[in-house]
């Protein structure tokens, strides 16, 4: 995936408002909001959990390293959705694939992913 890239992410804490970002978005027509995909009970049809749960190969490429391969084909099939797909990442699922989240970089990897694939994104702050 390049940019050219339909998909857009909000990274943010819990409570920071990216509900109210996803309804303003879904209230115009050129982006569809899918909520948190990586949230542990997200069970959705654009949820990862789903996904991975359909995916055949998921186990395999996991132990064999192959995290990126798995986003490319997850994000491939959210990017089909609409013209422009929005999703959150909340700081709280930091962990939900392990490394690939978590290891020591200027930029925690999974940003780094974003980035690399042209993600548009969106930190949102919470400022009480």
């Amino acid at each position: 995936m390049n940019r050219n890239s339909n998909l857009c992410v909000t990274i943010a804490t819990q409570r920071s408002g990216t509900k109210a970002l996803g309804a303003c978005f879904n209230g115009g027509t050129a982006l569809l909001t899918v909520g948190e995909v990586f949230h542990d009970s997200n069970k959705t049809i654009t949820g990862f959990a789903r996904f991975a749960e359909g995916s055949g190969d998921f186990a395999h490429k996991y132990v064999t390293g192959q995290v990126e391969s798995i986003l490319d084909d997850y994000f491939e099939s959210l990017s089909k959705l609409y013209f422009g797909v929005h999703f959150d990442f909340m700081y709280g699922n930091m962990d939900f694939l392990g490394l690939l989240w978590t290891e020591p970089a200027s930029r925690l990897p999974i940003f780094n992913y974003f980035i690399s694939r042209e993600f548009s994104v969106i930190h949102l702050k919470r400022d009480p």
